[in-house]
């Protein structure tokens, strides 16, 4: 037997075993320590990697095992994750060397002590400074983003003053689950620390500085980035009222050149009986933290996240370069547990150089979207639809830079004792300069109990994905699946899927992926307590 293949036989058997939380006596009077233990198991069969119909993709397993271990002794905790990456079956080409290279590694591993007034962290941290426009380092689980900080973090917490101070290397997974690929990861160095002052309890002042050093596409010199930014916030104005205003200033040098960027984030919101209401402006101007140190696309580690304002999925086409506000009314009608709400935002893109005017060139940006949110028995309705249009002008005419209308649709409903269904409705109609295109996703799910849980998805796209036409080969529009689960306690289940997925651009506020398509066989086992 092959090595690799002895290894994802133990690694299975290994991921199997049901995971539990211990406790472990030590001497002396109520002195224990707790143990748990999580084990995720991912087992994949790739039939097809591409989206055309064409059958020259290679066919392989792979298999992903994490292993998380904790332990805790009173407010002082352990944190461990192992991660391993195996590849079978996969062509012996040398690009298969850089995307499907078995990866065993140490991801993440942290000693934290939170005492009654500090918190104190070695190892790996996520941080977040401000509303993210500094720096967020925090996790997106639905795209597979988990960067931390390895380094050292100490948070005080006191009546009046809070205070972080913060630094460490650049830690992202080793392998990207989405491409399979075993990712560079560069030298990156942050740090920095913000304080916050509450002289009165409705008053917070704040003050933050980031920097960072990060690797640039030469390896000779690091690119300096630096940014220093202040708050203040009024919590609760009259019980109604809370209002929060951010600015940060960044200076970036990369070799000669010295780029200064700004960015001013404005939240206020008022809660008027059953009606809600929220004004929120951006400007940012050249604003990014962010290191392209290669040409692939997970040669990229983005390091903050100004807010958007627009809806969570949306494709952000430009973040950095952005001016305008957007006001959004809610309106809650307590004896039918239903919420009625709007949004409208009107922005402008700038797409001019450093050395020229913000307004010198760009598009004019309409953003509407609302929805419905209603509570039923047993579960919840939530229907969200909008349409945004991004306009240039050019010769004096308006042209259509970008355009979306969507409509997506949530359901759960108890049915009858334990049974349960779920539904999960998306429809995009998006049109680029180069492309007009629509796509449609859709999951139906029944769980006859709380062990048993099953669902179909379809998904349909027109996108037009680049191609040889020579290659003669038709682009795949349809995909399909299904997928069945089986829990054994709440947190523990196994789900197997089989079928075909689409992929393509995946966006969680403002965090945008290039998902790639799957086709085949995957099973999940989860089990942790």
């Amino acid at each position: 037997m092959k090595p690799a293949h002895l290894a994802l036989l133990l690694l299975a058997l290994l991921a199997c075993r049901p995971a539990a939380a211990v406790e472990l006596k030590l001497p002396g009077e109520h002195r224990s320590v707790r143990l748990g233990l999580s084990q995720t198991l991912i087992g994949e069969y790739h039939t097809d990697v591409n989206v055309f119909g064409g059958d020259d993709s290679p066919r392989y397993f792979d298999l992903k095992n994490r292993t998380g271990l904790v332990l805790q002794h009173g407010s002082t905790s352990f944190n461990i994750r192992f991660d391993a990456h195996l590849f079978s079956g996969v062509p012996d080409e040398p690009y298969n060397n850089i995307v499907y290279s078995n990866q065993y590694s140490l991801e993440k591993i942290a000693l934290s002590s939170t005492q009654r007034s500090f918190e104190i962290t070695a190892g790996d941290f996520g941080v977040r400074v401000g509303r993210g426009l500094a720096l967020d380092l925090t996790r997106v689980d639905e795209l597979v983003r988990d960067t931390t900080l390895r380094g050292g973090q100490f948070r005080l917490t006191t009546r009046h003053v809070d205070g972080q101070v913060f630094g460490g290397w650049v830690n992202p997974l080793a392998t990207d689950d989405f491409t399979e690929a075993t990712v560079r990861i560069p030298s990156d160095v942050i740090g920095g620390g913000r304080v916050e002052v509450r002289p009165v309890p409705a008053l917070a002042l704040g003050l933050h500085y980031t920097g960072g050093g990060l690797e640039s596409r030469t390896l000779r010199t690091r690119d300096a980035v630096h940014i220093i930014g202040g708050s203040v916030e009024l919590p609760s104005l009259a019980d109604r009222v809370s209002v929060y205003v951010e600015y940060d200033f960044m200076r970036t040098a990369q070799d000669a050149d010295v780029l200064s960027g700004h960015g001013a984030y404005l939240n206020a919101t008022a809660n008027l009986g059953p009606v809600a209401l929220l004004l929120e402006f951006k400007y940012y101007s050249h604003f990014r933290f962010i290191n392209t140190f290669g040409d692939n696309e997970w040669d990229v580690q983005i390091y903050h996240r100004p807010p958007t304002l627009m809806w969570s999925k949306q494709e952000i086409l430009n973040n950095h370069d952005v001016i305008g506000p957007r006001l959004r009314l809610d309106y809650r009608i307590e004896r039918w547990g239903s919420t009625v709400w709007a949004s409208y935002g009107h922005f402008y893109r700038s797409d001019a150089a450093p050395d020229v005017g913000f307004f010198d060139s760009g598009a004019q940006i309409n953003d509407a979207f609302g929805g419905l949110q209603q509570t039923l028995r047993g579960g919840a309705l939530d229907l969200t639809g909008g349409y945004r249009l991004d306009t240039l002008t050019q010769d004096g005419q308006s042209i259509t830079d970008y355009s979306q209308a969507f409509a997506e649709l949530e359901l759960s409903l108890a049915v009858w004792r334990n049974h349960s269904v779920e539904a999960e409705l998306l429809y995009r109609k998006v049109t680029k300069s180069a492309e007009d295109f629509s796509e449609i996703r859709l999951s139906l799910g029944y769980r006859p109990s709380r062990w048993v849980a099953g669902s179909v998805s379809y998904e349909y796209s027109s996108e037009i994905t680049d191609s040889d036409p020579t290659d003669d080969i038709t682009v795949r529009n349809h995909f399909g699946g299904v997928t069945g689960t089986f829990n054994f306690t709440p947190s523990s289940y196994a789900r197997l899927f089989g079928g075909t997925t689409r992929g393509g651009v995946r966006c969680i506020d403002g965090f945008c992926r290039q998902v790639p398509p799957f086709m085949g066989v995957r099973l999940e086992v989860v089990l942790q307590l």
